[in-house]
C-alpha cells in the first residue's frame, strides 16, 4: 500500500502538464530557458552593433540603455526560483522513493513471490525514472544559470562601455576647455597692448589747451612730448598739463 502511494504521487509529479498547450512541466521550463537564451543573444548583438555606430558620448548610443537586460534578469530569476522549488519537491519525494526500497527489501527479504517482485519492480522502475527527471532537471539549473551569468556579463560590457565613453568625453571636453584658454589668453594679450594704446590715441587727439598747439590752433607735439607723458605717473601728468 505505501508503494502504490508513493508510485501514484511520483508519477502525478512526473505527468504534470500546464499551460496553453498542455506541455509536460519541465518541457515548459525547457522552453522558457531557450527563449531567455535566444533574447539574451539577440541583446548581445544589439549592442556589438551598437558599437560601430557610437559617438563615444554619454547618452549618446544605446549602451546605457539596460531595460531590456534587466526585464530578461528577472524573467530568468523567476525560472531559476522556480526550478529551485521543483528540485526541492522532486529531491523530497527522491529521499522517500529510497527509504521505500530499503524498506521493501527488508519486508521482502527472503521472498521470490510473483507479487513481491511486481512490487519492487514498480518501485524501481519510478525510482530509475525519478532520477533520470531529477537529473535533467540539474541540467535545467545550469542552463538558466548560465543564461543568467551571460546577461550579468553584458551588463558588465555595457557599463565598461559607458565608463569608455565617458573618459573619451571628458578628455574631448578638458581638450576644447584648453583650446578655449589659449584663444582667451592670446585675446587678453592682445587686448592688454592695444587698449592702453587706443586709449591714449584718444587722449592725445583731444583738444586741450594745455596740450601744444600750433600759432593757427591745431594740435602740434612731437612723438617725445606725447611718450615722456605715457611714461609718467598720473600726479606727475597733471602737473605738466598744468
Amino acid at each position: 500500500m505505501v508503494a502504490l502511494a508513493v508510485a501514484a504521487a511520483i508519477r502525478k509529479t512526473l505527468e504534470w502538464e500546464i499551460g496553453e498547450n498542455r506541455e509536460r512541466l519541465l518541457r515548459q521550463f525547457e522552453s522558457a530557458i531557450a527563449t531567455a537564451a535566444n533574447r539574451e543573444v539577440e541583446l548581445f548583438d544589439e549592442f556589438t552593433s551598437g558599437l560601430a555606430n557610437s559617438d563615444r558620448t554619454p547618452g549618446g548610443g544605446d549602451g546605457t540603455d539596460i531595460r531590456g537586460e534587466v526585464e530578461l534578469l528577472r524573467e530568468i530569476k523567476d525560472i531559476e526560483d522556480e526550478l529551485q522549488l521543483i528540485m526541492g519537491v522532486f529531491r523530497t519525494q527522491l529521499e522517500l522513493l529510497n527509504r521505500t526500497l530499503d524498506f521493501l527489501e527488508a519486508e521482502f527479504a527472503g521472498q521470490r513471490d510473483q507479487k513481491s517482485r511486481d512490487v519492487m519492480e514498480l518501485v524501481g522502475s519510478y525510482d530509475h525514472l525519478m532520477t533520470n527527471q531529477f537529473k535533467e532537471l540539474e541540467k535545467l539549473v545550469r542552463e538558466s544559470k548560465m543564461v543568467h551569468d551571460n546577461v550579468n556579463h553584458l551588463l558588465d560590457l555595457k557599463q565598461k562601455d559607458a565608463n569608455l565613453s565617458e573618459a573619451v568625453w571628458a578628455r574631448k571636453a578638458s581638450e576644447s576647455a584648453t583650446s578655449q584658454g589659449r584663444i582667451i589668453m592670446v585675446f587678453t594679450t592682445v587686448t592688454a597692448i592695444f587698449l592702453p594704446l587706443t586709449f591714449f590715441t584718444s587722449l592725445f587727439a583731444l583738444d586741450i589747451t594745455s596740450f601744444p598747439h600750433r600759432d593757427s590752433g591745431e594740435l602740434s607735439y612731437s612723438p617725445e612730448w606725447a611718450f615722456s607723458r605715457l611714461g609718467t605717473p598720473a600726479k606727475d601728468q597733471t602737473e605738466h598739463l598744468q
